[in-house]
Formats: structure tokens, sequence, C-alpha cells
């Protein structure tokens, strides 16, 4: 699987222009098989604060507490979409994190097909509300409203879908990121 953001996310989170379309940085992380909600919430609850350590630290964001230095709030994106994948998806789950001078993009694939669909790359790329379910359905122990897209979208500050590859892009640029 080609597993790589669109040469439009890395011009936009490279520092200039003309540098070399590679970020810096680059984590994969891979959740190997199905987790029971409470195994859910615990691996949510530990993977969120160390990424959110990782980019305070590489973009120099200051000495303090992580939530004096960061905008915690803009890792709900990780959280919801992390979620997404868990509930949604099939494992292998995987997430990875690029990190240029200017931004951060996360790439997530579940393993499902609902990224492989050209209408869900256009809703999301457009962060158009999907259609509301009919009902509440209860999937491996948590409920699904349909308003988790709402999340994704607030915080992203630009998103791509790779419908070939089945993966979600979200950026959040270094300034959206750095508490004011």
């Amino acid at each position: 699987m080609k597993f790589r953001p669109s040469t439009n996310i890395l011009e936009k989170i490279a520092e200039e222009p003309h540098s070399p379309l590679e970020p810096l940085v680059v984590q994969y992380t891979e959740f190997p098989q199905e987790l029971t909600h409470e195994q859910m919430d615990a691996t949510i609850r530990t993977f969120i604060p160390g990424i959110a350590q990782q980019i305070a630290a590489y973009y120099r964001f200051g000495i303090g507490s992580i939530g004096e230095i960061m905008e915690l709030r803009k890792m709900m994106l990780v959280a919801e979409a992390l979620k997404n994948e868990f509930v949604h998806g099939m494992p292998p789950y995987q997430l990875r994190l690029f990190l240029g001078q200017s931004g951060v993009c996360y790439g997530f694939y579940d393993g499902g097909n609902f990224f492989r669909s050209t209408e869900t790359k256009r809703l999301f790329e457009s962060k158009t509300p999907l259609p509301k379910p009919e009902e509440t359905k209860i999937i491996r122990g948590s409920p699904c409203f349909g308003m988790g897209t709402g999340i994704i979208y607030e915080n992203a500050d630009m998103i791509e879908v790779d419908a070939k590859e089945g993966v979600l892009y979200c950026v959040q640029f270094k300034t959206s990121l750095a508490r004011k």
C-alpha cells in the first residue's frame, strides 16, 4: 500500500516552497488486532499524550506543561479518527504521522472501504456533514451517532482522502497547534 500524503500536502507542511517534499519526521504505528471498548479507550488515552509531546518537542513550543504550550483540544482530531478506525474498520489499523516545518499530517488507514468511496472523499475534503444515520448503532461497545466527523472537520486545517488506497489525511498547521 502506498501510504504517503499528496504533493499538495507535502508542499503545505514543508518550510519553504522549494524545500524537498519530504517531511523531516515520519512515525508509523500499527494496531494489529481488534480491540474491546475498554482496550480502545485505554489505547487512545495513552497514545494521544505521546503524540502531543512529540509534536510540541519537534516544534519547540517551549517549556511548561503540554496544556500550557499546545492547543490540546486539537488532539481530539487524532482521538476521534483513531476511535473511528477501531470501531468501524478492520485490523490492522494504521496511523502515520508526518512532521514538516510548517505543519503535521496524520494519515489514518482502517482496512475498510469507507475511505475508498469517491463520495466519502468529496464529503470529507469539502467538510460536508455526513448523512445522519437512521438510528443510533452500537458497534463494539461504542454508540455511533455520525457526529465524530464534526470533531475531525473542526480540528483539521486541511483534509484529503486517497480513495485509491483508502487513507484519510488530516493536516494541522504549526500555527494552529501552538498555544496563543
